[in-house]
């Protein structure tokens, strides 16, 4: 089929008349079953190039009654290997022609010149909607594209509209590698602009690739169950910040599609996740009302081993502990079992100020109340922390050299009073390492005041 040739509107409106005529007259003949060979000519009649210009404009000129007719017509006495409904629709103006030689120049010009001129010139060489009418090297661009990931995906996710909209576009003419490029670059813009990407998803939601495959949400960097999980998790993080009304409907259908592949993937394999969320809740609550079931539910929400399978705020759930400091030690040193507990399990997922806390508090529990300590220590000396970090016994919270010194030895003095058998060999331990610091006092010590 040849593209489309522009006349003058008297000769459109004279060539329309011809062409209906001639299919009406078709149809009678069909109809009373005048000729057999009719079907053949009006096959004939529909190859020359109806003025598909003048149909877009004036959409009355030939009635979609008598096409549709006409199509079943044709059906019924075995004509429908022709696909002519594909063809008809195309004369209704539902289709585009891509160049693809024109979206990889246009494409090329506007990395090279990111212009608004130019990113409209490779708007308007990407139809909106997958389109038959193809000429130009599909595969030569679409390579071209896919070969320049980074930067593409680069852009994307420093929010250039222009390439979001040309990727969404894109998808409904890709499959295989390129689709997943597309749908992990989408994904990320997710993670990284969650508004932006819901703006163009609602505008492209009913684009032939999401509508047979699904939105472009699930795809990642990395295969590793855990690494998709912790991936999955920072979009729905991401995404709940859209608080639009009129992305409400599109934003609760990715985060249902993200939770339930996170679901999915976690009844598939042995990993614990751990809710941020649920931990700063159940342990808020716990010290508002510190029952035994408030206790359950904050260990219940706290693994006993680091995993890299979280979701919710991390860092505000650090924070919110980090900040209750003046209430936790005292409650961890009167021996509120729970949240002794609590912080041998804290120490797999801590670092810097946060490890440092902890140390401390449990350094001085040591003192305090040795058993209690020792107990813990023992069952949880496998932790990942402890295996990596080694004991919590060296923490005092003292600000001088001499006071962490004497610290320890007071620390010693306390492990030793504790005589059950099932704790005398890490209580020894500990021991042994308290009284090596003591005799030679670890270098840090020099840069702490006197």
């Amino acid at each position: 089929m040849h593209s489309p040739i522009r006349r003058s509107d008297r000769k459109i409106r004279t060539e329309i008349a011809q062409w209906q005529e001639q299919v009406l007259r078709e149809l009678i003949n069909i109809t009373i079953g005048v000729a057999r060979e009719a079907p053949a000519r009006i096959l004939a009649t529909l190859e020359h190039e109806p003025p598909w210009d003048a149909l877009e404009a004036n959409m009355k000129a030939i009635s979609r009654r008598n096409a549709v007719r006409l199509l079943l017509l044709l059906t019924t006495i075995g004509m429908s290997t022709y696909s002519l409904g594909g063809y008809l629709a195309k004369g209704f103006g539902q289709q585009e022609l891509i160049d693809w030689d024109k979206v990889k120049s246009t494409y090329t010009e506007y990395l090279k010149n990111p212009t608004p001129d130019n990113g409209k010139r490779l708007l308007e060489a990407l139809p909106q909607e997958k389109t038959e009418d193809e000429q130009g090297d599909i595969s030569r661009a679409v390579a071209y594209i896919d070969n320049d990931y980074i930067a593409f995906e680069g852009r994307i996710l420093a929010g250039d509209r222009f390439l979001i909209e040309a990727a969404f576009r894109l998808l409904n003419f890709s499959d295989a590698g390129f689709s997943e490029s597309l749908d992990q670059m989408l994904g990320n813009l997710a993670r990284e602009r969650p508004k932006l990407y819901l703006e163009f998803l609602l505008k492209y939601r009913n684009g032939s690739f999401i509508r047979n495959v699904g939105l472009p949400i699930l795809e990642t960097n990395s295969w590793e169950p855990e690494d998709m999980i912790a991936e999955w998790t920072k979009r729905v993080n991401a995404l709940k910040t859209v608080k639009e009304t009129k992305y409400r409907q599109i934003r609760d259908e990715c985060i249902r599609l993200l939770e339930g592949a996170i679901n999915q993937c976690l009844s598939e394999n042995t990993w614990e996740l751990i809710d941020w969320d649920k931990v700063r809740s159940t342990y808020m609550e716990y010290l508002k009302n510190p029952t035994l079931e408030n206790g359950e539910r904050l260990l219940e929400a706290l693994p006993q081993e680091k995993t890299e399978n979280q979701m919710g705020d991390v860092s505000g759930a650090m924070y919110s502990i980090y900040d209750s400091y003046p209430v936790l030690k005292p409650k961890v040193l009167g021996g509120d079992r729970c949240l002794t507990e609590a912080a041998f399990r804290l120490l797999n997922f801590s670092d810097g100020d946060f490890a440092e806390t902890l140390n401390e508090i449990l350094g001085n529990l040591a003192t305090k109340n040795p058993k209690l300590f020792l107990e813990f220590l023992n069952k949880y000396k496998s932790s990942s922390y402890v295996k990596i970090v080694g004991y919590p016994v060296y923490g005092t919270g003292a600000d001088g050299r001499e006071r962490i010194l004497s610290e320890w030895a007071k620390r010693v003095r306390a492990l030793k009073t504790v005589k059950e058998a099932k704790y005398r060999q890490i209580r020894d331990e500990c021991i042994c390492l308290l009284e090596e610091a003591i005799k030679y006092p670890p270098e840090w010590l020099d840069y702490i005041k006197k």
